[in-house]
């Protein structure tokens, strides 16, 4: 039996409703709040004039570390696969309240959460099934 690990900002987001771009008026992760879910993208770059400036791997469920982003935009770009189905789910929790997240429910692919409007000091989470692999890079 498989068990699912949720992170608690993902269980408010639920409880109150927000949906998966409430805070993120973004782009390539474009999704209104009756959407529920954002754009998932099947190959990724950065956009012109960002530059890397932290990257993260893992499996499973992760906080990052205290960052400080350079600017309020940057893109989060992460690459998954997982043995037998599964889902990843990205955020961001900036400071002021910022809270801006992407997912995506296929076996393996790549997610790209852009920030525009969010706080510049906070932590990225990734929660995902159990058996799956993730690499994050952060432009900014």
């Amino acid at each position: 039996m498989r068990r699912r690990f949720i992170t608690p900002i993902a269980v408010l987001t639920g409880l109150f409703g927000l949906g998966a771009a409430s805070a993120n008026a973004a782009g390539r992760v474009a999704a209104d709040d009756q959407q529920k879910t954002a754009a998932v993208v099947p190959a990724a770059t950065p956009s012109a004039g960002l530059k890397l400036i932290a990257g993260y791997s893992g499996s499973t469920h992760w906080y990052g570390p205290r960052l400080t982003l350079p600017a309020r935009k940057y893109e989060a770009i992460a690459t998954y696969t997982c043995d037998n189905g599964g889902f990843l789910y990205v955020s961001w929790n900036g400071e002021p309240y910022s809270y801006e997240s992407a997912k995506s429910s296929d076996g393996s692919g790549t997610v790209v959460l852009q920030g525009v409007d969010g706080g510049t000091r906070g932590y990225f989470a990734v929660d995902s099934w159990l058996g799956c692999a993730w690499t994050m890079k952060v432009y900014a």
